[in-house]
């Protein structure tokens, strides 16, 4: 009825009333509040309706509940992988282990639905995430080690799987389609490049506030957000930001001074501001909404207060960024770099102009060649925790 409501929500009498909604428009067919083993305590069986159907593999861990003879006997979720996220390495599952749980489940007369049974792609910023006390997004690929991969060619897991269901079922006769031809790419040459803060001006509209606005007041969906207000004074400066959501690239007068990132519980960044009403501009990507659980109200931006020194910053302008054209941009043929390091996206410093230097609250010193973020649209900011080069001195706190 509702995909996993049990992992946020414990209403009995909504779960009754989908239910009744689903009849009462003609849909007769067994309906259930699909749910995994952790939350079936959460998601009660309706009295009119089949019990919950289970991601876990084996019958006999399920509850009563998921048990009654007059519902059927369904895994609705069986997990034949997993999903990958930011940072981490690819999830694989054995198929041998797989295809032995799918063979228990079969032989118990219950119906199977694998997840995935295709692996695909999340395109654009769709990518989704998670946040089970820590936050964390997904990569767009959802090739999840399904039996077809993504690009839909068959796996051995795929093999292991039908010669289980052919104990059980007629499985097509003839051999298993060969993997499909694949394009030979050498090599993509960017012919063009616009660096992306010197140009926000010319993809949308700022909106002036007492504060950041998120990403749903600016009503916005997926992308970045810029947020820049002005600085009072020059010297030492501690930035505090009461929520980041999700990562935020901080400069100063157009230059890097550090990142902060939700996935690390960062909220404060050290530097020195160079000179008395210098912009201060954060850049916030959206690098997933969190689809599960009791995170699933996930707004996008800078939330809560911001902080300098102890005091709110006030007056803010907050443009949403969400990349989905660049018509307006001008752009420039692409040079090639002498090195292997990649721009960051911010205007070249004036020779009059101090740079700001910085000090991270988190992480080792900032080297040439940082790990760039995800997205090419923002440049290579230095991974989470780190101070950005320039300037040399940064340094951890």
């Amino acid at each position: 009825m509702e995909n996993e409501y049990g992992a946020h929500g414990d209403d009995t009498a909504y779960l009754e009333h989908v239910a009744g909604s689903l009849r009462a428009h003609g849909v007769d067919v067994p309906s259930s509040p699909a749910t995994s083993r952790s939350t079936w305590s959460a998601a009660p069986c309706p009295a009119s309706s089949p019990p919950p159907t289970s991601a876990a593999a084996r019958p006999t861990t399920w509850p009563p509940c998921a048990r009654r003879p007059e519902g059927p006997l369904m895994t609705t979720e069986f997990w034949i992988g997993w999903f990958d996220r930011w940072g981490a390495h690819h999830v694989v599952r054995d198929p041998d282990t797989a295809a032995r749980e799918l063979d228990e489940l079969l032989a118990t007369g219950a119906s199977v639905n694998f997840y995935m049974f295709h692996g695909g792609t999340n395109f654009g910023f769709t990518n989704g995430a998670n946040d089970k006390h820590t936050y964390r997004p997904t990569v767009t690929s959802y090739d999840y080690d399904a039996p077809l991969d993504e690009a839909g060619d068959p796996t051995e897991k795929y093999t292991a799987f039908r010669d289980v269901i052919a104990k059980y079922a007629p499985v097509p006769s003839g051999p298993v389609p060969a993997p499909g031809a694949k394009l030979a790419v050498s090599g993509v040459v960017l012919t063009e490049s616009a660096a992306l803060l010197p140009n926000a001006a010319a993809l949308t509209r700022g909106v002036g506030s007492r504060r950041p606005l998120t990403m749903e007041e600016l009503e916005q969906d997926f992308g970045f957000v810029l947020y820049e207000t002005v600085l009072p004074r020059s010297g030492p400066a501690l930035l505090e930001v009461e929520q980041v959501r999700d990562r935020a690239q901080v400069f100063v007068d157009g230059q890097p001074v550090g990142v902060l990132e939700r996935e690390n519980h960062e909220h404060a960044l050290a530097f020195t501001v160079p000179r008395a009403g210098g912009t201060l501009s954060v850049l916030v990507e959206n690098q997933g909404r969190v689809n599960y659980g009791q995170g699933i109200h996930d707004r996008k931006g800078l939330l809560g207060a911001v902080l300098l020194d102890g005091a709110e910053l006030a007056g803010w302008t907050s443009r949403p960024l969400p990349l989905t054209t660049l018509e307006d941009v001008p752009s420039r043929p692409a040079r090639r770099r002498p090195s292997a390091r990649p721009s960051t996206g911010a205007p070249s410093r004036s020779p009059n102009r101090p740079t700001p230097s910085c000090t991270s609250t988190a992480g080792p010193r900032a080297t040439p060649g940082s790990t760039a973020s995800r997205s090419a649209a923002t440049g290579p900011a230095a991974r989470s925790g780190h101070c950005t080069s320039p300037p040399p001195s940064c340094a951890p706190v």
